[in-house]
């Protein structure tokens, strides 16, 4: 099987992964990808989110065929995707979380599928957890303000109901087949040249969550389509970065939905602000007497830190999100 490069002296894949704070997942990451590498040439391009501890040197040492570079600032998910997007040469490119493990014959399935399926700008995989359960959002409906208010309420994964919720998605994904999706997540998305030109980079009024729910979206008002590889399996240990700053995490989620859903219809923003702040009482709420009836530490003290935090966001609503909160 042949590629289409764009000139004669690159690879046919781009790889590209954002280090911040977490050198060790990094290394993890890069070693899947050396033994299970594909079968076609490829590149690595590793960017360093400024990152606080070593990382480079380490990749370096290790890795020196890999091309690195520095964030000139800390920066969110989309312009660190960017940069590295900007010096890749491949046919296609893969943005690869750090935190992930690549499974045997992965890359090689995705790639296979991009070429067989020339209509799809961007593929996922199978995305798993480490105990091996397969992951809902690794293929997913493009969200509606219903589908967010309801979360928030009712199905978020922090609320009983929201646990049962997610195992049910769980597992209609895992019995879902290879084909067209509404989404795919960023932790693993391939894209073709071909169709980045027409797309464009990443949004980068994004610095966290929704980048992937955006292009996706993009992908198919521009007349593309997405589509899910269910045979090319990716391990995605999930949560790392944002765990290490779970209140940041949580106030760029909720500023990205601001934008995702404002951007078509500003008067939207209301209701996400009521929706969250309702969702964020009852979590607190829950935790709290969680931990006084079990005298274990939770996450009481950062969810009624969100939730003081949104309240105070009332008096905002309408101002653009895009130059809120990027750095962390």
């Amino acid at each position: 099987m042949t590629y289409t490069h764009h000139d004669d002296q690159s690879p046919a894949l781009s790889i590209v992964i954002v280090n911040s704070d977490s050198a060790s997942y990094t290394l993890d990451c890069l070693d899947s990808i050396a033994r299970n590498p594909p079968d076609l040439s490829y590149e690595i391009i590793l960017v360093d989110n400024r990152s606080r501890e070593p990382c480079l040197p380490l990749v370096v040492a290790r890795y020196p065929h890999v091309r690195t570079f520095v964030a000139p600032q800390r920066q969110g998910f989309a312009r660190n995707h960017n940069l590295g997007i900007q010096h890749a040469r491949g046919a296609y490119i893969l943005l690869l979380n750090n935190d992930t493990l690549v499974c045997p014959g992965a890359l090689q399935r995705l790639l296979d599928a991009a070429h067989a399926h020339p209509e799809y700008a961007i593929l996922g995989p199978q995305l798993r957890w480490p105990n091996g359960r397969v992951q809902h959002f690794c293929a997913y409906r493009l969200p509606s303000l219903g589908s967010y208010i309801l979360n928030h309420l009712v199905t978020d994964p922090g609320l009983p109901v929201g646990r049962v919720w997610t195992r049910l998605l769980e597992w209609r994904v895992a019995r879902r087949r290879s084909g067209s999706v509404e989404g795919v997540s960023g932790a693993c998305m391939l894209i073709s040249r071909r169709a980045l030109a027409e797309l464009g980079p990443l949004d980068e009024g994004y610095a966290f969550y929704y980048e992937d729910v955006e292009w996706c979206r993009r992908a198919w008002q521009t007349g593309w389509a997405v589509g899910y590889v269910a045979e090319a399996q990716v391990v995605h240990i999930g949560g790392r970065s944002s765990a290490q700053v779970r209140v940041w995490a949580k106030q760029q989620e909720y500023h990205s939905a601001l934008r995702y859903f404002g951007q078509r219809r500003p008067r939207q923003q209301g209701i996400i602000w009521a929706a969250a702040t309702v969702g964020f009482f009852f979590r607190s709420l829950g935790y709290v007497l969680a931990e006084a009836l079990t005298g274990k530490t939770s996450h009481a003290r950062a969810t009624v830190y969100v939730w003081h935090w949104l309240l105070q966001q009332r008096s905002q609503l309408g101002e653009p999100s895009a130059n809120r909160g990027r750095t962390r």
